[in-house]
């Protein structure tokens, strides 16, 4: 027995207990041949777990390889279809645009057009009124200035035979007779102007 046997006998165990434990031990202890050949095992184990992982990696980058290729011919596709619903789009509103603009220039040309006529219509009436009333005006004003022009000569007749008839009745009225025609032609005058400015 070794010492370390001895010194757990010294500690409380018993014999039977250390030779069992020394057994044990024994046979749990590994040899520097059961180390290399582990050792090698190890190895082994490495390199396949290594070719292993190579293997996986390849495999790998070609599986993601062949899924970018087609993720990208499906993003290609997506793309493409995009692009033309885009500008089926674009046309079709390009033309309803048009469409619309041109609905809506006919309208306008028309609503103009009838604007028009009626403007037209307007000024035509506004124009056959306004002679009416400037005929009729020069109507009441010839009217006006004619009656005023008799009424002027047969005033001043009168008078001119009543001045005959007083000078040569009294001489000596002469002078108011002459004052008097002249207020009268004043007045006379006065109210020609004041028609002819109202």
């Amino acid at each position: 027995m070794t010492v370390h046997a001895f010194r757990l006998e010294e500690a409380g165990f018993t014999r039977p207990q250390v030779e069992a434990l020394s057994a044990f031990l024994d046979t749990q202890a590994a040899t520097k041949v059961d180390v290399l050949d582990a050792k090698a095992d190890l190895k082994e184990e490495i390199v396949a777990l290594r070719h292993d992982m190579e293997t996986g990696f390849a495999a790998l980058r070609t599986e993601l390889k062949d899924d970018i290729a087609a993720l990208r011919d499906e993003l290609k596709g997506d793309v493409a279809t995009l692009r033309h619903d885009m500008e089926t789009g674009l046309a079709t509103l390009r033309t309803e645009l048009k469409d619309d603009i041109a609905a809506l220039r006919d309208e306008l040309k028309g609503d103009i057009a009838a604007l028009r006529d009626e403007l037209k219509g307007d000024i035509a009436a506004l124009r056959a009124e306004l002679k009416g009333d400037i005929a009729a005006l020069r109507h009441d004003m010839e009217t006006g200035l004619a009656t005023l022009r008799h009424d002027m000569e047969t005033g001043f007749a009168a008078l001119r035979t009543e001045l005959k008839d007083d000078i040569a009745a009294n001489r000596s009225e002469l002078m108011i007779h002459r004052w008097m025609l002249g207020t009268v032609l004043t007045l006379q005058v006065g109210i020609l102007v004041k028609l002819f400015m109202a």
